[in-house]
């Protein structure tokens, strides 16, 4: 028998195969050995960590749902939420320049009252919320790979990133990892590597 008949694959098929298997054998190996495959990598935030050994900090319900991630955010969640007659709102600015929030309110002898919030912890003072309900969050930054994330290729994986961002932290990206001691996976990658697809006879 002709060993082209022993397998029949439909033509779209057998053009799916060829060109994966350029891909495969043309992109940057980015120094990973075969076989190798790519899986979404990010930054993600883990909280919960000591004073003096954080990245940053963010204002947090007791539900976990950040309020604000900087004190510009926060001055927006003051605006919203806090108890400020209408016509004294315009008297609540964020500064910029020294990154903190200023209110200022006239008594009745024209005499001017200023407070000024430089951090997270004026803000819940100045809201009067208990920190039960409303906290300061210190969290890490880190580096974290994401589950049922696996790709053949570099370009598939970046697809799939730019079509699923909603999903994954701004800064998420390919990272390259190799299947260590993986013998089916091994062999498997090499038939995609080296087989003659060309010869292959295309099903009707």
């Amino acid at each position: 028998m002709n060993e082209m008949l022993q397998i029949k694959l439909s033509k779209d098929d057998v053009e799916f195969l060829k060109e994966l298997q350029h891909i495969m054998n043309t992109q940057d190996h980015v120094s990973q050995a075969d076989p190798r495959f790519w899986v979404v990598e990010g930054t993600v935030k883990e909280y919960g960590i000591e004073t003096g050994y954080e990245d940053g900090c963010e204002l947090v319900t007791c539900e976990g749902t950040v309020i604000a991630s900087d004190m510009e955010e926060a001055y927006e969640y003051i605006k919203e939420n806090a108890d400020i007659p209408e016509e004294n709102l315009k008297n609540l600015i964020f500064d910029s320049g020294q990154d903190r929030i200023i209110y200022t309110v006239t008594d009745e002898y024209g005499d001017e009252d200023e407070t000024v919030m430089y951090d997270f912890d004026d803000v819940i003072d100045f809201l009067g919320e208990d920190e039960d309900n409303i906290h300061v969050a210190n969290y890490r930054n880190i580096e974290k790979l994401f589950p049922n994330t696996m790709f053949i290729t570099n370009d598939e994986c970046k697809a799939h990133i730019k079509a699923n961002y909603y999903h994954y932290p701004k800064d998420a990206h390919s990272y390259a990892m190799t299947a260590w001691r993986a013998p089916q996976v091994e062999r498997l990658w090499k038939i995609l590597h080296t087989m003659e697809f060309e010869r292959v006879e295309v099903s009707e």
